[in-house]
Parts: structure tokens; sequence; C-alpha cells
């Protein structure tokens, strides 16, 4: 696990994500506790998720996608979810077959930023490489914010550097 001070900035209060891992990690326990007791639902799926608990996150999940069955949010929550419980391949199967369906949308630099998770997940640092150098273009195109940015950025870097390779 990375220090501290290398995590990688999160949406959600109290999370990070490790840059050797691409996953999130309790960064401030006691904002990831205010997020689970008041926190918006993908919010608190996020803290479960960083905190190792992918049934808990599960569960909360499933009653929000019968809520809200469209979501796209949720839709990327349950790739973390495989991921989390141990299937990033099955989750690579189904970002790979939402491509298409993104392809031009806003939807499209999370899509990639996930697929580079999930192939750094699976150990393919190259196609990781890939799809966080898309991810990054697409958000630099479209003004996201910085955090965003930086996100991809830094990914990037760390798929980069375990691929062998030091960022150009």
């Amino acid at each position: 696990m990375s220090a501290p001070g290398e995590w990688i900035e999160s949406a959600v209060a109290g999370v990070g994500v490790d840059p050797e891992t691409m996953l999130p990690v309790i960064v401030d326990e006691a904002a990831a506790e205010a997020t689970l007791a008041g926190g918006d639902t993908e919010s608190r799926i996020v803290v479960l998720l960083a905190r190792g608990d992918a049934v808990g996150a599960a569960d909360l999940l499933a009653e929000a996608r019968l809520a809200e069955p469209k979501n796209f949010a949720l839709k990327i929550l349950d790739m973390q979810v495989l991921r989390v419980s141990g299937n990033p391949e099955r989750a690579l199967h189904w970002l790979r077959a939402m491509v298409d369906e993104c392809a031009g949308t806003e939807h499209e630099a999370v899509i990639e930023q996930n697929l580079g998770t999930m192939y750094f997940a699976t150990g393919d640092f190259l196609a990781a490489s890939t799809r966080f150098r898309a991810a990054l273009a697409l958000r630099e195109a479209a003004g996201e914010p910085e955090r965003l940015i930086d996100s991809s950025r830094r990914a990037l870097a760390a798929a980069e550097a375990r691929a062998g390779r030091g960022v150009e």
C-alpha cells in the first residue's frame, strides 16, 4: 500500500485511491464514518468498498439499482463491486460492452478510466496505460475538474511505471 500522501483524491469524503492497487482506501476515518451515516447512496457504497466490505456494498447497490436501474454511476459501481469481489475480468467484459454505447457522451471518460482500473487489476498494465491515457485526453478536452484530470494523470503514471516505462 502506498503512503498516505501518495493516495489519489476521490470524490468521496474520507476515501482515496491507492496508486499501487487502484483500490479505494480510507484516508480519513471520521469523514468516511460521516459519509456512511449521511452521505448519498453512491458515496456510502464507495466507503464500504474502501473498507473491503464487498458484500455490504453489493447489498446496498442492489437496492439502489432496483430503484434506479438506468443510473450510470450505479452501473459503474457494479463494476467496482465485481473488482473488489475478485472478478475484474467480468467487469472488463461489461465495461467493454459499454464502450460503444458511451462513445462521444459525457460518460466516455468514466468508461475509459474504469477500463484502465480493471486492466490494472488484471495485471495488463499496457492496456491500463492506454485506457488511462484516453480518459486523461477526454477529461482535458472536456475541461473537467482538475481533480478528475489529476486522477487520470496519476493512474496513467502508476500503470506506466508498472509496465516498466516512465511517464512521457
